[in-house]
This record gives C-alpha cells, sequence and structure tokens, in this order.
C-alpha cells in the first residue's frame, strides 16, 4: 500500500511558503513600471476577457487560446462570476447548470462531495466517471477556489486530448499567477445547517533579479454539516502557483496542491424489497404483508415511522476520505513571433479510503458499497430484536499518477489564408492499487431506534493481519494503465477570416493491465491493447459578422474501467463517432451569444446492465438447487425466483443480471445563449433534448439509469450600478429536468418494464452588496437554495398485489439551506 506521508507534504508547502514570503518582500519593495505588458501564452486563456456569465475564448476546444466562434465544436464556459454568485465548493455543483449534464444521485442533501457518483454522471445521455484537468485527465472535485473556469465542450474530443468520453469533456482550468496586479481577496460562509467556510486567495507579483515573477495562494477550508444526524464532515484545499519569467519569451510556471476530503459513511437510507419465500424469524418475514409488488423498495422510516429521516446509523469512526496532492512544471518558451512551444510534467498522488471503520450493507449512502459474504444492514437478531448489523471493514483505492507532454503551436500567414498548425505528444501512466479488508466475525448490533448513542465506535477485536480478517479478492485489485498520445491539428481562415476550417487527428496508443491482487507480478485477470487514430473535421461559415454556421464530425476513444460484476471480465474500449451542425451568434456587440445544434453519436465498446445477463450467484443458485434443494438458498435469504437473485455478494442487494458490452446511439438537440442586453443584466438559458439508447443485443430500445429526455436551466442576474442602491445585486437560478429512467424490472409476463423517477424543479436565489469602508472593498452575499424544498426520491412504493409492478417512488422531505458570506478584497 502506498502512504502519503503527511510530513513530506508540510515540508513542502512550508517550503514554498518561505519562498513566496521571500518574493512578497521582493514584490513590497520593486514598483510595477506602468509600461509593463503581460503577454499571455497562446497554451492559457485569460479570464479577465470574461465578462460576467459571459466567455468569448476557450482553450478546451482546440488545445490553444482560441475565439469560441471560430471552433467548429459546441463550447459553453462556467466563468468564475457564475460559480462565486452560486456559491460553489467544487466543479461537480455546476453541472446543474448546462442542460446535457446529468449529476446522477449527487446528495440532495448536502454539497460535501467525496466523488462524483460513479457511473451516474451523464453527458448527453453517456455515461462518464472523469473529466479533464487543464486538458489532463482528472478523477476527483477541485475546490472552487483553485478554479478559474470550467469549459464544457460537448460531443466526441479524442482528436484534441487522446482519450474521451462519446458524450463530451468537462475540463476544469486552474487558476495561474495574475502577472498584471497584486490582490487578496478573503471570504467566510456560514449556513444555517451548520457549515462553515473560509477561503483566501493572494496574488503577488515583482521580481527575482531582472526576472518577472510571481506567486498565487488559494486555499480553503471547511466544516461541513446538513440537517441529517451525524452528518459533520471536513475539506481542505492548499494551492500554491508560481511563475517566473527569466526572459520576454520564456515562462515558467510551478504548481503545488494538496487537497483532503472526509463525511461519514452511512447517511442514507435502509430498505427492504419484495421477497416472496421469506425465511422465518427475518425481518423480511416480519414485514412481508407490508412489502408487495414486484421491485417494491419500502424504506425503514416508511416501515418504522416513528424514526425521522434525518436519523441514521453513522458513526464518527467510518468515514469516506479523499488526499489528493498534484506537482505539476510547466514550460512555455516562444521562438519568434509566429511559434510557441509549451511542455509540462505532472505527478499526482492520490488515496481515496471508502470504508475504515463498522460498516454494513443495504444503506444507500456507504461509501464503499457492500462487497463481502456476511449478512449485516437492516436484520433480526438471534433475540428477535430489529437491529443494525456492522463489521469492521476498510477499502482504499490508491493512484500513482504520472503524465508528461509537449505541444507547439505555429501561426503562419499564406496569402489571404491565415493558418495555426498545432502538434504534440502526451503520455499518462498510472498505477492503481486497491485494498479490501474485513473483519467476518466481530459484529456490531445497533437497535433500530432514534436517539441512540453511536459514539464511540467500538474498538474491532481483531487487528488487520490477525485471525478472523478476510482479505478479500484476495487482497484488492492492482492495475497498471499506459496511455500515449500524437496529435496534429490544422486551423485556417480565408475569403476575409469568414470561413474556417478545423483538421485534426490523434494516434492513441493504451495498454492496461489488471491483475487480481496487489501481489501478483504476472497472471493478470484483464489485459486490453488499442492502438487507433481518431480524426476530426470541423467547418465553420461566417453568414454575417454575428451569425455562423457549424458543421463538424468527430470521433471519441476511451479505454473503459468497465467490467462485469465478478471483475473477470473487462469491457472492449468506447469508441464513439459524432456527426453534428449547428448555429452560433453574438449579436449586438456580443450581448446575445449562444449555440444551437444538434447531434447523433453513435457508441461502441463499453459496458451496460442487462438485468436478464448471467452471474455468478444465479451459476451458484444452480448449485444450490441441485445440492440440497431450498435449503442452501434460504439460508442465504435468497429469492425463489432465479431471475431476482442479484449479482452482489450477499445476491439480495446491488442489481440484477450483469455488465455487457454496448452499443448504444445519442441524439438530440440543445441550445445554450447568454443575454446581456444591459451592462446591468445578466441571463443565460440552457436547453437539451436527448435520446439515448441501445441499438443492439438483448438490451435494443433500453437507455442509460438515470438518463433524462428533456432538461432546461437557466440563471438571471440584476446588479445596480447607481443611485443609493449601488452595489446591489440580486439573482436566481433554476433547473427544470424530466423523469429520469430508473433502470428496468420484469413483469410477472417476463416482459422489460422501465421505470422513472419524476420529474423535478430546483431553484435558488442570492442577493449581495458590494461596498467599500475604510479604504477596502468589501461584500455580504445572501444564498438561499431548494427554494421549491424538492423532494428527494427513493425506494418503490408497495402495490399490494405481488403480480403488480412497483412504479412510484417514495418522496424524502428536504430544506431550504441558508447561507451568509462575508467577503474582503484588498
Amino acid at each position: 500500500m502506498v502512504m502519503m506521508r503527511r510530513n513530506s507534504k508540510k515540508a513542502v508547502f512550508l517550503l514554498t511558503s518561505m519562498l513566496a514570503t521571500g518574493l512578497m518582500a521582493q514584490t513590497a519593495a520593486t514598483e510595477q513600471p506602468e509600461e509593463d505588458i503581460v503577454k499571455m501564452s497562446p497554451f492559457e486563456v485569460s479570464t479577465e476577457k470574461d465578462t460576467g456569465y459571459r466567455a468569448s475564448n476557450s482553450i478546451a476546444g482546440s488545445r490553444t487560446n482560441t475565439p469560441i466562434k471560430d471552433i467548429a465544436l459546441n463550447i459553453q464556459v462556467f466563468t468564475k462570476d457564475l460559480a462565486n454568485d452560486l456559491i460553489i465548493s467544487d466543479q461537480t455543483q455546476l453541472e446543474r447548470y448546462n442542460a446535457a449534464l446529468v449529476n446522477g444521485n449527487a446528495d440532495a442533501q448536502s454539497d460535501a462531495v467525496i466523488q462524483q457518483a460513479y457511473g451516474a454522471f451523464l453527458f448527453r445521455g453517456f455515461v462518464q466517471n472523469w473529466g479533464m484537468r487543464d486538458g489532463v485527465r482528472e478523477y476527483d472535485p477541485v475546490d472552487s477556489i483553485g478554479i478559474a473556469r470550467v469549459e464544457i465542450v460537448k460531443g466526441p474530443a479524442a482528436a484534441l486530448y487522446g482519450l474521451s468520453y462519446a458524450g463530451g469533456i468537462m475540463n476544469t482550468i486552474t487558476k495561474r499567477v495574475d502577472m498584471s496586479k497584486n490582490f487578496v481577496s478573503l471570504v467566510a460562509t456560514l449556513s444555517d445547517q451548520g457549515t462553515k467556510r473560509g477561503t483566501i486567495d493572494a496574488n503577488f507579483v515583482g521580481k527575482v533579479g531582472n526576472a518577472k515573477a510571481g506567486v498565487r495562494y488559494a486555499a480553503a477550508a471547511a466544516l461541513t454539516q446538513d440537517k441529517r444526524e451525524h452528518s459533520k464532515g471536513k475539506t481542505r484545499f492548499n494551492q500554491i502557483n508560481f511563475q517566473i519569467d527569466p526572459t520576454e519569451t520564456t515562462q515558467i510556471n510551478l504548481l503545488v496542491e494538496n487537497q483532503w476530503r472526509q463525511r461519514p459513511n452511512g447517511l442514507g437510507y435502509y430498505s427492504l424489497g419484495t421477497n416472496n419465500n421469506p425465511v422465518a424469524g427475518t425481518i423480511d418475514a416480519k414485514y412481508a404483508s407490508r412489502v408487495t409488488g414486484i421491485g417494491a423498495q419500502v424504506p425503514l422510516q416508511v416501515l418504522r415511522p416513528e424514526i425521522p429521516w434525518t436519523w441514521n446509523w453513522a458513526d464518527g469512526g467510518n468515514t469516506r476520505a479523499l488526499e489528493n496532492s498534484m506537482y505539476r512544471l510547466s514550460i512555455n518558451q516562444s521562438i519568434g513571433e509566429n511559434l510557441n512551444i509549451t511542455a509540462y510534467a505532472q505527478n499526482n498522488q492520490r488515496r481515496q479510503p471508502d470504508s475504515q471503520g463498522w460498516d454494513d450493507g443495504g444503506n444507500s449512502q456507504n461509501g464503499a458499497g457492500w462487497d463481502v459474504g456476511v449478512a449485516s444492514g437492516w436484520m433480526n437478531n438471534a433475540s428477535g430484536q430489529e437491529v443494525i448489523r456492522k463489521y469492521y471493514h476498510w477499502r482504499d483505492w490508491t493512484d500513482l499518477d504520472h503524465s508528461y507532454g509537449v505541444t507547439g503551436v505555429y501561426k503562419l500567414e499564406t496569402g489571404p489564408i491565415k493558418n495555426t498548425v498545432t502538434a504534440g505528444w502526451a503520455l499518462w501512466d498510472e498505477r492503481f492499487t486497491s485494498h479490501k479488508i474485513l473483519d467476518n466475525v466481530t459484529n456490531w448490533d445497533l437497535p433500530v431506534a432514534a436517539g441512540i448513542n453511536v459514539n464511540p465506535a467500538p474498538e474491532p477485536v481483531n487487528n488487520a493481519t490477525g485471525a478472523g480478517y478476510t482479505l478479500q479478492s484476495p487482497a484488492g485489485n492492482r492495475e497498471h494503465n499506459r496511455n500515449s498520445y500524437y496529435f496534429a491539428a490544422w486551423q485556417a481562415a480565408a475569403i476575409d477570416n469568414r470561413l474556417k476550417l478545423n483538421l485534426a487527428i490523434n494516434h492513441t496508443q493504451i495498454e492496461n493491465r489488471i491483475w487480481p491482487n496487489v501481489s501478483s507480478n504476472d497472471n493478470y485477470t484483464a489485459k486490453v491493447d488499442v492502438s487507433k487514430n481518431s480524426p476530426m473535421v470541423g467547418l465553420m461559415f461566417d453568414i454575417t459578422k454575428e451569425i455562423s454556421v457549424f458543421a463538424v464530425h468527430s470521433t471519441s476513444l476511451f479505454p473503459t474501467t468497465d467490467k462485469n460484476d465478478e471483475l473477470t471480465v473487462q469491457m472492449p474500449s468506447e469508441v464513439g463517432k459524432s456527426n453534428e451542425v449547428g448555429v452560433k451568434v453574438e449579436i449586438l456587440n456580443g450581448k446575445i451569444s449562444g449555440t444551437v445544434s444538434a447531434y447523433n453519436i453513435k457508441k461502441t465498446g463499453g459496458g451496460v446492465r442487462d438485468i436478464n445477463a448471467e452471474n455468478a450467484n444465479k451459476a451458484r443458485w444452480d448449485q444450490y438447487r441441485a445440492l440440497d434443494g431450498w435449503v442452501t438458498i434460504d439460508s442465504l435469504n435468497w429469492s425463489h425466483d432465479r431471475s431476482l437473485v442479484r449479482s452482489s455478494a450477499d445476491g439480495v442487494t446491488g442489481n440484477l443480471g450483469n455488465i455487457v458490452p454496448a452499443e448504444l446511439e445519442s441524439k438530440g438537440y440543445e441550445a445554450d445563449v447568454v443575454f446581456q442586453p444591459l451592462k446591468t443584466l445578466q441571463i443565460v438559458l440552457s436547453y437539451a433534448h436527448n435520446i439515448e439508447e441501445s441499438v443492439a443485443g438483448t438490451t435494443k430500445g433500453q437507455t442509460n439509469g438515470g438518463h433524462i429526455k428533456d432538461q432546461v436551466a437557466g440563471l438571471v442576474k440584476y446588479t445596480f450600478d447607481d443611485g443609493v442602491a449601488k452595489g446591489l445585486f440580486v439573482g436566481a437560478g433554476f433547473q427544470r429536468a424530466g423523469e429520469s429512467s430508473a433502470g428496468y424490472v420484469t413483469s410477472s409476463t417476463g416482459a422489460t418494464v422501465e421505470r422513472f423517477t419524476p420529474a423535478t424543479f430546483n431553484l435558488e436565489v442570492f442577493s449581495g452588496y458590494k461596498f467599500k469602508a475604510f479604504g477596502v472593498n468589501q461584500r455580504v452575499q445572501l444564498n438561499i437554495k431548494n427554494l421549491t424544498k424538492q423532494a428527494e426520491y427513493f425506494g418503490w412504493v408497495s402495490t399490494g398485489n405481488n403480480a403488480t409492478i412497483a412504479t412510484e417512488r417514495y418522496e424524502i422531505p428536504t430544506y431550504v439551506q441558508f447561507s451568509i458570506s462575508y467577503g474582503l478584497d484588498f
């Protein structure tokens, strides 16, 4: 197991802080000449040109800083102003405001995010599990204090980045040193539910010898809490950026970053599913008459109404956490007026303990899930008392990632044609390890009652190497993933810059090896070797100076991590092909700007769930049935209906069927528009209509879980710029999401039936006041979220008839959330 050494990290930040202090001192003694001009690298995009919620340039759509109106792709940008107004704490919370994205299985009660829900983030209907960070793969949420902006590139983009999902990429842009000014910004936020958060963003520029230099320090610390009992968590984030320009043509940047997030496991809900043949004395037998219907799933709080929805059996010892340290060195070099080259080296170390204490199965928000063959969760003990049974459990994920790359861009005018040629190479090397340990002898039973004392949790009887511990699989698994990319792109503009051509190609080589346990050096269980060219062809034409049309054919490639539920069969790599046409507008000097487009994407590879597919437990069911009839099957509390035996370790919870290779199609149309008719008024609207479904095999016609056909989202903000209300601003944001697919069940006649979660409507408002007092710019802001008290949906309502499919969901109440922020800008 790779353990991160906190002392070494503290030493790194101590060293960088000392260097920063030295630079601050140098800055204080050095006046910035007014004639100094800050030259931007073509590989970075300045947020200074962002006007409120509108951004005119993007780096994600071409790898270089390019006007969005000149790129034959559908690109949208979340600006820093938008993020600040919404008081978001990481980039996943922005996903609500672009209708092409679905942030599925997000915790409706809290903004404390450890990891985006696996397999539940959808982009144009396709499942995605990671995004990009400055063009490099990124697995984790990034604290908003370290983010300059977030760019959304819709559709396949492998030609640009080598690997990408078919739906598109979400590229988070890291803050950089602002070489034009010094500033310090402090913000403190308090919520009515108990969350406390503080941030600092400090930027200093000056001279080191004769070289321009700067340092930027961004940090956040938070104590998180919501209405649920035992919900306290913590986050910590530190980011230091150094920049030194030893010459006018050379720029060197160093990024050092560390984040740590933690929150309790077990904040969700327990439930019972339909069991037509419950074993006498079990919890299923006790409530059998109240849990009826095909696919019914009744929450504990419905069967035991004296227990409030805010109660849970989480204890302070079992937490889900994430620790990440990143180091990146980059160099930009200009050669003459037309050639620029950048190179980078990045090291990323991450460790994610998903469970590290007393854990159990059956809770909807246990970070690790439950992957062990013991009976746990809500049950009757030997005395017939209802308890929550837990076992001591450990599961973590460790990644060591290295990434290197070099890119060159050359600009040349050949007569009436303006040419930009980009070419480069990149490498991604990831070594991944998972550990799983369980004490399956000693259990901890907690009474099913509200208000009981769950802290402190007892110490485990055994230790990690003692008797009674089971090493799962047998001690975790290990992967080595290595990807290399060679890419080239040509952008040409002709006919007085009215016609733009974008051609790009990326040659990608993928190597992936998966071992069954952490100590194996050979005999890997899965192997992926893929070499593929991914092209992109885009064309734009300016009908007028304000209206352009575009068409693009693009492709994607992704070495999926999808496996069957037994983790023994690797799914084939995902390959996407897309055709898209659209219109871009910039009317009234950019006061109205946006994109409307229609697309069709076909994707092969990856995995999709087939509820009728075979799994290991169905094979075991056959063996047990032949061995002793119903004896073993009943002892495991498995269903007498073979089709209802699930793929999880206990055969009762988890998913039906298994993961099988996918062949999918996504098509639809979208509109994203920013209105700024007045300098004081900003309006953002996003609409998406999407149809996604399997087009082959036994899952033909089925869609991904969480898929939403129609979504619309919007923001509006008005700022008073004169009179007694000068400095005051008010705004609101909304999202209306249509019903979402909640998977499939098999009817009593054998038909496969899709079920849905009802449509949702979320509304939030904000208001603030900016003023200057005692020579310091200050601001105060009020945010009110979830004004609609949008219910959280869980389980399936009992029908009273075991031959009828349960199609209605239980509604869990949520609460309006208030927060107030106070900021100082020096």
